[in-house]
């Protein structure tokens, strides 16, 4: 049965994927192209954020367009959309302008993922569910991480990699308007938001927000933090490929530990442990830089075992919070509750790249992970008072964690899955102690 449902979807996996290898590439390149013109950071670090505000605008609108022209015509067009915002980067080399473009290609992401995950729904079933949401996630880490080694294919400096980051979009259209599946059918159904999500699962949604924080912040100042270090591009691609593809890593062992454990204290002792790692990488690099500059032949390989740790950690951190938040939720709520978690981890991420500029702007490049550190140091504090607050559910009452990619669901994605409300098996009745809630 899952061979079957893996044929269905093939097409569709095949065409996300190119879709994130383009949005990998270019979200990188697009840093590292702000560095060279002369950005400012804070502008850099602007423009990053203004991908997952158009994100979040993009969560509540796109709903709309895939329900009056369906799933394959809204995917079509969203990518084809995508690909003009990215060639007309090159004919407004400009703060502002840039700004406002990486705000629509935020808005043609979100609905890119709504398209892909609503689809993906429809197609499977609680028997093949989780199975074809882990090769969801291997495909969102796989194409944001070898988007890094794009950076390698061409000269920044040039526009050579504004077209080939149009032409992945491009490319990626003919897998889905070639399928011969159907639209699933779509159906309405009520949001969850942030407020009655953090009211529910506390823990769970800064566990989300803490994610949005750190991740949207290595893609936003990564590049910028290599070259203020003088990396070259293959050093800056082989730094954002060990931070981003190291994401596989640990979700299995993390996950499987935290179906044994109160999960409250494996975020706590993630974000403690992903806090260290942030600090190690600002000591290496600082004690370097106070001397003749950071030798990547003498300390290259340390940094980069640093930072895939760092990154192995955070990319934990919103499945963990998914999990946590269903061990609490109700079998009615946890569909809208999905598109809440999402949105609380768009709303960190508008944050991640201003913030990190600005530490970066007072005390420099280590800023980056010196912040990073801090909102690790931030969730295990919050973790461990929510402990003292709220007795957990137990190991015989979770449910199971499943891998999820952190930012490949956006609010709204699930809710046009037209058998949103049908129980899997697996579901089990949420704490009925008032106390627990």
């Amino acid at each position: 049965m899952l061979g079957r449902v893996l044929l269905q979807v093939a097409p569709l996996m095949l065409g996300f994927g190119l879709m994130l290898l383009a949005t990998g590439t270019f979200n990188t390149f697009a840093g590292v192209r702000g560095g060279i013109e002369g950005f400012p950071r804070p502008l850099i670090g602007a423009m990053m954020s203004a991908f997952y505000i158009g994100t979040i605008v993009g969560a509540w609108f796109c709903g709309r367009i895939i329900q009056r022209v369906g799933h394959i015509r809204a995917f079509s067009a969203l990518a084809a959309l995508s690909a003009a915002v990215v060639l007309l980067h090159p004919f407004l080399l400009e703060p502002v302008p840039w700004i406002i473009l990486r705000g629509l290609l935020g808005f043609c992401s979100a609905g890119l993922y709504m398209c892909t995950e609503s689809w993906l729904n429809e197609r499977v079933t609680s028997d093949t569910r989780g199975s074809v949401l882990s090769l969801h996630a291997m495909v969102s880490f796989l194409g944001f991480g070898g988007g890094q080694l794009m950076l390698t294919v061409g000269d920044p400096a040039t526009t050579e990699l504004f077209m080939i980051a149009a032409l992945l979009f491009a490319i990626g259209v003919l897998p889905v308007a070639l399928t011969r599946g159907s639209n699933p059918e779509p159906r309405d159904a009520d949001s969850f938001g942030p407020v009655q999500l953090f009211r529910a699962a506390p823990v769970a949604s800064m566990s989300c927000v803490a994610a949005g924080l750190a991740i949207s912040s290595l893609f936003g100042m990564g590049p910028p933090f290599a070259q203020a270090l003088d990396f070259t591009v293959g050093q800056i691609s082989a730094l954002m490929t060990a931070l981003i593809l190291s994401g596989l890593l640990l979700q299995f062992p993390v996950g499987w530990l935290s179906d044994r454990l109160d999960r409250r204290a494996v975020i706590a002792a993630v974000a403690l442990f992903a806090a260290v790692a942030g600090v190690a990488i600002s000591a290496l690099v600082g004690v370097q830089r106070l001397g003749d500059g950071f030798a990547w032949t003498d300390h290259g390989v340390a940094l980069l075992a640093l930072a895939t740790l760092f990154g192995a950690l955070i990319a934990t951190l919103y499945p963990l919070g998914v999990a946590y938040a269903n061990d609490y939720l109700g079998p009615d709520e946890r569909v809208q509750a999905a598109g809440g978690l999402v949105l609380a981890y768009g709303l960190g991420s508008v944050g991640g790249p201003l913030f990190a500029a600005g530490v970066m702007e007072l005390i420099g490049p280590i800023g980056l992970f010196v912040y990073n550190a801090a909102v690790g140091v931030l969730l295990f504090v919050f973790a461990l008072y929510r402990a003292t607050r709220r007795s957990w559910a137990g190991t015989q009452e979770k449910e199971p964690f499943q891998l999820v990619p952190e930012a490949t669901g956006t609010p709204g994605g699930w809710e046009y899955d037209p058998r949103w409300d049908e129980p899997d098996d697996a579901e089990r009745e949420a704490p009925t102690d008032p106390g627990a809630r």
